[in-house]
């Protein structure tokens, strides 16, 4: 009897199995065949799942952020003000428990801005939306709570802007260890003038 294969498993396996490699060497220095090896499975069987490298990254990519989104979501709700919260939405930034996250994201907007494609793209979007709306929510709860001036709320596009930004300005000038000290005192700053004193 054949066995029958998790074709959806089977994928991520094949991803997480190359994600040390991918992080080691960057993906624009390896093959579909060194990723075939470590991951233990023949060249033409990783074309089974994969028709490129790129798309074991973009794989990869999304596996990560799903596992990220749960780690974060439980993280955030031991905070207890929305300042706090702010910080730890924000920590994916610079601390060391994101950082295999980050390698893999750089590489992931490398390749959307290098060789756009339309389910990169689209997957693109909708992660930032949903990191973005779930941004507001916790602004919407601190306005809520008498914590925050509502106001706020119409700032919220340019301070989630913003965090990409340091982001992605830190990763093209090696200054990762700048971008805590950074952001957080952009939201201290922030906060000073937009909390409602208690």
């Amino acid at each position: 009897m054949a066995r029958i294969v998790d074709k959806i498993q089977k994928k991520k396996d094949i991803a997480l199995a190359c994600k040390d490699l991918i992080l080691q060497k960057g993906l624009h220095n390896l093959t579909v065949a060194q990723m075939a090896k470590e991951a233990n499975i023949g060249k033409g069987t990783t074309y089974e799942y994969f028709r490129s490298k790129e798309e074991i990254v973009f794989e990869l990519a999304l596996i990560l952020m799903q596992e990220h989104r749960k780690v974060l979501e439980a993280a955030i709700t031991k905070q207890t003000t929305t300042r706090q919260k702010l910080k730890e939405f924000s920590s994916f930034f610079y601390t060391q428990q994101h950082k295999e996250l980050r390698e893999i994201y750089k590489q992931f907007i490398a390749l959307s801005l290098l060789h756009p494609k339309t389910e990169m793209l689209e997957f693109n979007a909708t992660s930032i939306q949903g990191y973005f709306d779930w941004f507001k929510e916790i602004l919407q709860e601190g306005v809520n709570n008498g914590e925050l001036r509502p106001e706020i709320l119409q700032l919220s596009s340019g301070m989630f802007a913003l965090g990409d930004g340091l982001f992605i300005q830190s990763a093209v000038t090696n200054t990762l260890d700048d971008l805590q000290q950074k952001t957080e005192a952009y939201i201290d700053t922030l906060f000073d003038i937009m909390e409602i004193a208690q």
